[in-house]
């Protein structure tokens, strides 16, 4: 058939039409050519071909893009592209992952699905999760295990072995009694999707239709119900659906899907301007054609100018079909122009706890409100210190006995975000005072450079100052009291020697002793601690006490007393020179070198022995540390005042070391201590 300028008709007729209309390259035309040309064509007795029907769609496309991009351009509804990002504002808001507001409100989802929590679970990294998601999330390019699963949190970099995957059940308990609505509505709407996964469309509906009952407002759940009824062949309540679907969807993106499954939705239904019309608005709203929406509409045209065939039962008047769709332009960019960004009213906008109790967030293991609350792998949840306690004891879940690692003391284990952000919010005055009762624990470690102050006490050995005294600390006790000296910040306890014979209970220990400085700690496969110290100053027990099983006493310092007159300090240096000489011979013979290499070498001698007023030459407790000498002796040096006393001990006894029997005697005491 012959059109009216001369054209024919067919699979490329369109084509050609339009390249002769224009008159220019391709790409290039006005939208006043293009204008024109949409009102040009005439239509066969057999309608539209594919490929005059996908030209003519993406020309309907730019002209709509041109239109809403354009404000100058004829009608006062048409709206710059600018404007139309501003339809996603809200996406932030609906997308949160826990955002906390003034108004006493929390927002606690997911961050793989962006939903309510179901069935929560606390990765260690202490970020939560919805288990189904997490199951299926995919797995990360440098996680390699197929066991492994990266977590879901941007940056977090935590890797998750899939194998335990257990519900926290202590969060999942409070969520569905502090959030009854919203914890049952996201229950139906997860068994809604279910069944819909399994083609049990029927069921999959009645759940969907329970979940929107309680939240009208989700457009999530419309979504999926539509999908639903579109399964089941139920197009208009489909279709009702997905239109308020579109008008709820607060998510540049999800509104820009949204528009063209409505528009799929309209062409089964046999509503083609309609269905024409949503296609332009998602091509609107995405600013930029793509595959999807071009075959849609080029279905559309091809049903469209059939119609128009069998309407007329004869050819079609020429630029009937142009003029039909001319409007439908101008109603997709009007419609853009009025959607407004409203913030969803959704149940799940803003959660309101109902009754918080502070019951409900008690640790299993001091009965008292969750303190930087920590998560099991097992699900369980307790406060950190009270869990680190019970590792001291046994590497298990106190709540299941699932086995479990205790982390080292250069890694604390972080805290379960959403419960904490629950705690302070809902309960905030109980979980400040809940604060101070615990830096009131840790504040009884500090205060050591008072003149006196309370102490804990390792009962072990005896150790002087300047001196290493590395140990393998096993009992519960003593792991916890090094736990609290490294968490209140002194790294220090004090070392006293057990007493040999008892007068009390009380009098565990002897009255003097060391204070020790934390250096490295590292922990075994066992729990136990390996811990290198050395000593620092010596103290004098006062008053004794116990706290959660190990020793604490209120001490005193002790320092040398310091000589003033002249005569008596030139007497002093002259001695302590003699003695550090007859120290270095005794300590510099060739057999005892390779026996004194765990030991160090022997500190250098200072130019005034009393330059240092709290325990004197580092050498001389060296020397002391060294020689055989009892456990009564070693606490009388380790409690004098008196430099010239410890000088005259350590004299005495090299002095007996140097006969030859002796010295044997010696090495082989050294050989023993190693």
């Amino acid at each position: 058939m012959a059109t009216g300028h001369g054209v024919q008709s067919g699979e490329t007729g369109y084509t050609e039409l339009f390249n002769a209309r224009r008159g220019v390259k391709r790409g290039v035309e006005t939208e006043e050519d293009r204008l024109s040309l949409l009102l040009s064509p005439d239509i066969g007795s057999s309608g539209l071909g594919k490929a005059d029907a996908r030209e003519l769609a993406e020309m309907m496309m730019q002209l709509a893009l041109s239109q809403a991009g354009k404000p100058s351009f004829s009608t006062s509804s048409r709206v710059p592209l600018v404007t139309l990002e501003a339809v996603s504002s809200a996406t932030a808001v609906a997308r949160s992952r826990v955002e906390v507001s003034s108004a006493g409100a929390v927002s606690a989802n997911c961050a793989l699905c962006s939903r309510f929590f179901y069935e929560p679970v606390t990765a260690a990294c202490g970020h939560t999760f919805c288990l189904s998601c997490l199951s299926s999330s995919s797995r990360s390019e440098q996680v390699k295990d197929d066991k492994k699963i990266a977590c879901g949190v941007l940056g977090c970099g935590e890797v998750i072995d899939s194998n335990e995957l257990h519900v926290n059940n202590a969060l999942a308990d409070l969520l569905r009694k502090w959030f009854p609505e919203q914890a049952d509505c996201m229950s139906q709407w997860r068994k809604g999707e279910e069944l819909l996964k399994q083609d049990k469309c029927e069921a999959a509906v009645d759940s969907l239709s329970s979940a929107i009952s309680r939240d009208a407002q989700n457009w999530e759940i419309r979504c999926c119900r539509s999908r639903a009824f579109s399964q089941l062949g139920r197009l208009q309540e489909s279709l009702a659906d997905a239109k308020k679907y579109c008008q709820l969807c607060p998510s540049h993106s999800e509104l820009v899907d949204a528009h063209l499954y409505r528009a799929g939705l309209e062409y089964r239904l046999g509503t083609v301007y309609e269905s024409a019309t949503s296609v332009l608005h998602s091509v609107i709203l995405k600013g930029s054609s793509w595959q999807d929406a071009s075959d849609l509409l080029s279905s559309i045209l091809v049903k469209l100018s059939m119609d128009m065939v069998r309407e007329r039962r004869t050819a079609a008047i020429d630029g009937e079909l142009g003029r039909r769709l001319q409007p439908l332009i101008q109603q997709a960019v009007s419609a853009v122009g009025k959607k407004s960004c409203v913030l969803s009213s959704s149940l799940f906008a803003n959660l309101k706890a109902v009754e918080p109790s502070v019951n409900d967030m008690d640790c299993p293991l001091c009965c008292r409100l969750l303190y930087q609350p920590v998560t099991t792998r097992c699900g369980h949840m307790f406060c950190r210190s009270c869990l680190d306690r019970a590792l001291d004891h046994r590497l298990s879940c106190p709540c299941c006995r699932h086995d479990l690692e205790q982390p080292g003391f250069d890694q604390v284990q972080p805290v379960t975000e959403i419960a904490e952000k629950i705690l302070k919010l809902f309960l905030s005055e109980d979980y400040t005072k809940r604060e101070e009762e615990y830096k009131e624990e840790i504040q009884l470690l500090r205060g050591v450079n008072t003149q006196t102050c309370k102490l804990p006490i390792f009962v072990c050995t005896l150790c002087f100052p300047t001196t290493p005294c590395p140990l393998r600390v096993h009992e519960p006790r003593y792991r916890l009291m090094l736990r609290r000296c490294l968490q209140s910040g002194t790294r220090q306890f004090g070392m006293c020697l057990p007493q040999q014979e008892q007068s009390s209970q009380d009098q565990i220990y002897v009255n003097y002793g060391t204070l020790l400085q934390i250096g490295n700690v590292s922990t075994e496969k066992d729990g136990s601690f390996n811990v290198a110290a050395f000593g620092s100053r010596r103290f004098k027990v006062l008053d004794r006490d116990l706290q959660d099983g190990y020793s604490v006493s209120v001490v005193e310092w002790i320092d040398d007393d310091v000589l003033t007159d002249d005569a008596e300090k030139e007497e002093l240096k002259k001695h302590h020179d003699a003695v550090y000489d007859l120290a270095k011979l005794f300590l510099g013979q060739p057999s005892l070198q390779q026996i004194l290499l765990p030991y160090g070498v022997l500190p250098g001698k200072p130019a005034d022995p009393q330059e240092n007023s709290s325990y004197g030459p580092d050498w001389l407790w060296y020397c002391l540390n060294l020689l055989p000498l009892n456990a009564e002796k070693k606490i009388v040096a380790l409690s004098s005042t008196s430099l010239r006393q410890r000088l005259e001990m350590v004299q005495a006894c090299l002095n007996a070391y140097r006969d030859p029997r002796s010295n044997y005697a010696f090495m082989m005491y050294l050989y023993m201590r190693r």
